[in-house]
């Protein structure tokens, strides 16, 4: 059904290209946000491997465990956290 009006919604969104944020849950290291990796980006990612990456970071950092990553995926895990919790 449609939301409800008091219901609470985040969107996630990269900073410049969603290919950064996949390309860092793919272990690649020396990312930054101001960079085009489009060019770079594999034709056929490992999406298991992705998954598998985002879900672990996510439930360590609402478990306070922190860790480093990009900015904008470290803004929004504080603004889902900010909702759910």
């Amino acid at each position: 059904g449609p939301r409800s009006p008091r219901e609470k919604v985040v969107y996630w969104l990269p900073r410049w290209h969603v290919e950064t944020w996949i390309l860092h849950h793919l272990g690649k290291s020396g990312l930054d946000e101001d960079t085009d990796y489009k060019k770079t980006f594999p034709k056929q990612p490992d999406w298991k491997a992705v998954e598998k990456s985002f879900v672990s970071e996510f439930h360590s950092f609402l478990g306070d465990a922190g860790g480093n990553t990009l900015p904008s995926l470290l803004f929004a895990y504080h603004e889902t956290r900010r909702i759910i919790i």
